[in-house]
């Protein structure tokens, strides 16, 4: 897993990689602003959320959930005499 730390316009400030038993973050700024952390990981949907940060105050305690993403699976049989066989996705 990892999550990023994005200025207003998308460009990467920040990154820190977790384990997939997830974990706490910290990022610096001294700017007033609105950022973004974004956060991914293999299997996951990702997801951002947007902070706002008025220089001098700390933002704390934000959760970030990724939710599962869809698991998608089938099998294709092949028919007729000259058929290769079964294939399974």
């Amino acid at each position: 897993m990892a999550i990023r730390f994005l200025d207003e316009d998308g460009v990467e400030l920040d990154s820190s990689d977790f384990p997939f038993s997830g974990g706490t973050f910290r990022f610096f700024t001294a700017e007033s602003g609105n950022y973004t952390l974004s956060a991914s990981a293999k299997t996951y949907v990702p997801v951002d959320t947007l902070i706002t940060v008025v220089a001098g105050t700390d933002v704390t305690g934000i959760p970030i959930v990724l939710p599962r993403a869809p698991l998608i699976s089938g099998s294709v049989a092949f028919e007729g005499p000259d058929a290769a066989g079964f294939m399974e996705v």
